[in-house]
Formats: C-alpha cells, structure tokens, sequence
C-alpha cells in the first residue's frame, strides 16, 4: 500500500501491496547461514555523515566553486539520500507486516475522514504521513512489545550483500553482475495495486500486476534485534509488450523511483535478453526455481533457506547490466563454492 512514483504512460500506479504471507519475528527469520559470513561493509544507512570542520559565522562568504563548499554540500546531499533510504525500506516494512495491517487500516480511516481532499490528496498523505503517526500510536498501553519495536524503526546500520540466496533462486547486485557470465539481478514481484488514471480520479482501481526490475542493492535491517527483514533495492521498469504478447522493457525507462525496496521473500527471479531488432530493447524471461528448493512438505516447518554473500567494498567501477552479453549462459561463476551448501543438510 506504497506510494509509488506515477510515470506518463497511464494509469498512474499508486498503493502498492504484495499479497504474500509477510515474514515477522513469529513466522520467518531463519538463521541457517554461518557466522562470520555477512559482514557490514559498509554500513549503508550510517547516518553519522560528517558536515565539516567548522561553521559558517553569519558574516563569513564561501566560493561555490571551492572543495570545502563542494565536500560540504556532497554530504549533505549524501545525508538526506540515506535518510530518505532507510525511510522508504522502513516505510515498505511496516506496510506489509501483518501484525500492523490494523494500524493501517485505523490511519486510513482517520485521513479519509477529513473532508476537502481528493482521494489521491488522502492517498499521499496516508502513505507520506504513516510513520510518524504510528511512532506515536505505537505508544499506548494497548499495543505490543514487537509493534512497538517496529515503530521505533530499524538500525541506522544495516548489513550489506552482494549475493543472496533465497526461494530457489541465486541474486546478486547489478554491480555483481558486471563482472560475472552470468545475469542473477533481474526480479520480478506481483502486487495488488491501486492506480489512480489522474490526480482528479476519484475512482482508483484495485488490480493485480507484475513488476521488473533489477537489483542495485541487497540489505538487511535490524530492528534491535527485534527482528530482522533482508530487502532488495531495485531499479524498476517500465514494461511494454510487442505484437507476438512478449514482455520487454527500456533499461532508461525507469519507474516507482519512489518506491524502490522489495521484500527479498516476495520476488522471483528473471532475466533480460537483448532484442535484435531494437538495441535498448531487452525481453523479459521468467527463470524456474532450482529443484533444490523443490522439496514439498519436506522443508522443516515451512520455513526458506536463504544464504547471504558478503559485499563486495571494491570501489573500482564495474560495469552494469546494461553492458551484458547478448547470450546468457547459465552457468555458475567461479566465485561459488557448492560446499556451502553442506550446513543446510
């Protein structure tokens, strides 16, 4: 039930919310990967960014062009990114946790109650404005210890990976991806949406969609302990069909800017081929989960294997899926070791 960026080709996509079983503290979090093996590196919503030495006096004059206006100015442009960061991931969270969906529902009801807005005014406003209320709701007596562990937010420090294992499927970042043969950061996510066709649409239409995209980013938050929630930011497309009913996609068309993170538990996994026809024009094709993931009701309780690969802190520049090989070969990169996977039997 997110806000996402409406983009020119109509209906404006609005509210989104994934119809898959969310992971909480009682029914998810499982910790089949080793110690030692996630690493933070580096913290990615470290919000101690410094500002500089010292203070500009009311009096005092700076060139626009100088390093210290510049250093200044790129962490404070840095700063508000990350803010702005943790709270979309913290904002998606709190929308798909059931033990919230109540909450939810009570803020709805008292933003739909004031009269004067249009319903995509009251919209926006109940997903731009939903934090901050529930930080306070969250306090009274009537609400629980792990309720109001959520609405505290997560650590302004998350792990960070650069490969992730989940589902059936293998996901790495788009900067992984650069140096691998083979493609593992596209996804795909399907979600209830509601699309509102205009600002002035009074009547937003509920329907399912699917999304594309690709992976810049792989996280996990840590509510104190409380719990914990691996999310994938991506970069996400806008998709059209040709005259055959195949779904392709512009890797510079990009859309829902505002809403970027994803659940890692809710997303499958595709990839993208390059049409012959047009250059920028990559068709989508849905990848099948490993059959080692395919056990029934052998799985203990239900619950998902995954494995985390540490990030990798090179700064050197790495190229992005944009510069793939035509051909995908889905063979492993030498970097994976199938031993890992000993632990898990």
């Amino acid at each position: 039930m997110l806000i996402a960026q409406p983009h020119p080709a109509p209906p404006c996509v609005l509210f989104q919310s994934l119809p898959f079983q969310i992971p909480t503290t009682h029914n998810w979090y499982c910790t089949h990967c080793p110690p030692n093996h996630a690493q933070i590196t580096p913290p990615i919503f470290y919000l101690n960014v410094p500002q500089g030495s010292g203070r500009l006096r009311s009096t005092s004059t700076i060139s626009l062009n100088s390093p210290a206006y510049t250093k200044a100015m790129f962490h404070q442009q840095k700063e508000a990114e990350i803010k702005k960061s943790l709270k979309q991931a913290h904002r998606y969270i709190l929308f798909n946790c059931d033990d919230v969906q109540q909450y939810i529902r009570e803020h709805e009801y008292i933003v739909n109650s004031h009269t004067g807005k249009r319903k995509w005014s009251k919209a926006k406003s109940h997903s731009n404005d939903f934090i901050e209320w529930f930080e306070t709701r969250a306090m009274n007596d009537d609400i629980s210890d792990f309720v109001k562990g959520l609405s505290r937010g997560p650590n302004t420090v998350a792990k960070k990976f650069s490969g992730y294992v989940i589902n059936g499927y293998r996901f790495h970042t788009r900067m992984r991806d650069g140096r691998c043969k083979t493609q593992n950061s596209g996804v795909t996510v399907e979600a209830i949406t509601r699309s509102f066709a205009s600002s002035k649409d009074e009547r937003p239409r509920k329907d399912s969609l699917t999304y594309y995209g690709a992976i810049t980013d792989i996280i996990e938050l840590n509510y104190y302990e409380i719990c914990k929630y691996v999310l994938f930011k991506c970069d996400w497309f806008e998709v059209k069909e040709d005259n055959y009913g195949m779904k392709f996609v512009h890797f510079d068309k990009r859309c829902y800017q505002e809403d970027p993170f994803v659940l890692a538990t809710q997303v499958h996994q595709c990839f993208y081929v390059r049409g012959h026809l047009e250059e920028n024009r990559y068709y989508v094709i849905k990848r099948v989960p490993r059959d080692l993931f395919n056990m029934g009701d052998q799985s203990d309780g239900g619950q998902e294997f995954h494995w985390g690969e540490p990030s990798d802190s090179s700064s050197n520049p790495l190229p992005t899926l944009d510069d793939q090989p035509h051909e995908i070969d889905y063979e492993e990169d030498s970097d994976f070791d199938d031993s890992d996977w000993d632990y898990m039997e």
